[in-house]
């Protein structure tokens, strides 16, 4: 038993703060933030995708000078962010649920 207790205490390097997508995007490895500062950032980052693909497709519809390429690439940008951004929000659930479980 004292042996999985102290197996805890090898956990020290989760609690880091992890690496912003913004410090990922500019190439630093800093760490800062938290895991709530890292969502609320890739939470921001898939709002502004899915604007630039509704903007790339009202373009489009307009008659701008945009490629069906382009167009595409946006609407494709924004779903694998969505996707991604749902992945990460069923991890979390499903390790809340575990850690609920969990009996002391």
């Amino acid at each position: 038993m004292s042996q999985s207790i102290n197996s805890i205490s090898s956990l020290k390097s989760l609690s880091k703060p992890f690496a912003t997508p913004q410090a990922l995007e500019l190439g630093g490895d800093k760490q800062g933030g938290s895991f709530q500062d890292m969502l609320l950032s890739s939470l921001n980052h898939v709002a502004t995708a899915d604007r630039n693909a509704q903007a790339a497709v009202e373009s489009s519809l307009a008659g701008e000078d945009i490629t069906q390429v382009e167009v595409f690439s946006a609407i494709k940008k924004a779903d694998m962010s969505m996707r991604m951004l749902l992945q990460v929000r069923n991890k979390t659930l499903e390790a809340f649920n575990e850690i609920k479980q969990l009996r002391m």
